[in-house]
């Protein structure tokens, strides 16, 4: 099965019902444009990396409970985004 030949609808419901190549494609496909946009905000490469890590173990775990309608990647930007500044806040309080 072609991975990027499917909707962004078909491709959530794959991953919803637990296939691990279908999230691995959109690991693949998301993950280094969602650490270029992390740079943009922090130059920590390691914190980056830890919230695009816990956003997708996140999805993972969660994944029959999603309801992802339109976009997988507004879902994750946005996801990293929260995350990453509610990260940076607590550290800024440290």
């Amino acid at each position: 099965m072609k991975h990027e030949q499917l909707s962004q609808s078909e491709l959530w419901t794959l991953v919803s019902k637990g296939d691990q190549r279908a999230f691995a494609f959109i690991f693949n496909s998301y993950s280094a444009e969602i650490f270029k946009y992390g740079h943009s905000v922090t130059i920590d490469a390691e914190l980056i990396e830890d919230v695009i890590q816990d956003v997708f173990v996140h999805l993972w775990e969660n994944r029959t409970s999603l309801s992802i309608h339109s976009s997988i990647k507004f879902y994750l930007f946005s996801s990293f985004r929260r995350e990453l500044i509610r990260r940076l806040k607590a550290n800024q309080k440290i």
